[in-house]
């Protein structure tokens, strides 16, 4: 308006005709108006909290508003609350228009934008303006069964811990009787066998000691179908496995691999550590540690540390991180939650069995290498499928 007003002026001097300056000086008007307009209300959604955490089926209230500015225009705005596929509306309450509370829960873990739906009224009411924000995020973290699962059979480090070994040292389990020697403590001498054999003689015992344990999550893309489903096992069993090792009095640490940025989490001990390893397996928050790679971090897993992986085993480099860690010498297991053939739709039998062939000679192949593969069926539980790793302990022959 400003460019025409401008080229009609110009033409009006040029020309001698005063014919035009009638006719832009509704526009010049128009354009010195803009100064004292009132100001296009800009509308903010807040959600309190921001960012929930909760457990699978728990109920988590979260309260979205609306706050226009200036605040006089606070009546042109309605606030509707509105969530994704997945989670349910258990309650909603309504403040007024542009303020809402609601009580939502989910039955499968996950990541739940909480949704705003806008609608702002223009100035002279007969046109409306709608938009959708996410106002806040719930977490759902999955539950871990109760039962406990082993830690695969393995050499433990030389740290106190709960596990009873083979290893004669400090502890409570009866292993054997020897002759005295100078520098054992006086209240391990068993005084009934010194008695009747006429020398000293002490006790030996079994000690208890510690692991690390590192779960290794795969969090590649994955087919449609089979593959897809088989990721709500991947996460369901690494948190059974943290909550195990954490209940026993080991570290437990997790990595994600899946994009080149894989996320990881040092091992710990504690409650705290629990909460932690939920977080950096759902990327919550950034409460966690990115290393650039498709390799697991040397920091994330720490000398003589326990690998557990869950993986369907498809993706290429995740079988490649397995095999850099065993060459680093750590135990190495994977648990394979892929039952049967990946295929969306059926297949037909002749591929079918050649698909399971083709997993067993792969089940072979990193037998060799030092990865031990145990298949995880759906019928089973974890600590039934780990029951079938093998013993890797270094058999000690007592001499007498």
């Amino acid at each position: 308006m400003l460019t025409c007003a401008a080229v009609l002026l110009g033409v009006a001097v040029i020309g001698s005709l005063w014919q035009l300056v009638a006719y832009a000086a509704p526009l010049l008007g128009v354009v010195c108006s803009v100064g004292w307009q009132r100001p296009v209300p800009a509308v903010v959604v807040h959600g309190n909290p921001g960012s929930h955490r909760c457990f699978e089926a728990e109920p988590a209230q979260v309260t979205v508003w609306a706050a226009a500015e200036p605040e006089r225009h606070c009546d042109a705005v309605e606030l509707t609350v509105a969530v994704v596929d997945g989670m349910r509306i258990d309650k909603a309450e309504s403040e007024s228009r542009e303020r809402r509370t609601v009580v939502v829960a989910a039955d499968r873990w996950g990541r739940y934008p909480i949704q705003a739906w806008l609608t702002v009224a223009a100035r002279g009411g007969l046109l409306e303006g709608t938009a959708v924000v996410d106002a806040a995020d719930v977490y759902v973290f999955p539950m871990a069964p109760p039962q406990s699962t082993a830690i695969p059979r393995t050499d433990l480090l030389d740290r106190l811990g709960t596990h009873l070994t083979r290893h004669i040292g400090p502890g409570v389990e009866y292993a054997d009787v020897r002759r005295y020697v100078p520098g054992d403590q006086l209240r391990t001498v068993n005084w009934p066998v010194s008695a009747r054999r006429g020398n000293l003689h002490v006790t030996q015992r079994l000690t208890d000691r510690a692991a690390d344990v590192v779960v290794l999550v795969d969090s590649y893309p994955q087919p449609a179908g089979p593959a897809t489903e088989a990721t709500d096992r991947t996460v369901r069993g690494a948190v059974q496995v943290v909550q195990s090792a954490l209940r026993g009095g080991d570290r437990a640490g997790v990595v994600a691999l899946g994009d080149r940025h894989p996320r990881w989490l040092g091992a710990d001990i504690g409650r705290r550590q629990f909460y932690r390893v939920l977080d950096a397996v759902l990327a919550v928050d950034g409460g966690f540690e990115t290393t650039p790679g498709t390799l697991a971090p040397r920091a994330a897993v720490p000398p003589g540390a326990i690998v557990v992986a869950f993986s369907t085993l498809i993706d290429t480099e995740f079988a490649l991180a397995l095999i850099d860690l065993r060459r680093r010498g750590h135990t190495v297991v994977a648990v394979d939650v892929l039952e049967g053939a990946p295929f969306a739709n059926e297949c037909d039998r002749v591929v079918a069995r050649m698909w399971s062939l083709q997993r067993a000679f792969m089940y072979r192949d990193m037998g060799t290498i030092g990865v031990d593969i145990v298949a995880w069926r759906e019928v089973d539980t974890l600590d039934t499928a780990l029951q079938l790793v093998p013993d890797h302990r270094r058999t000690s022959r007592r001499r007498r």
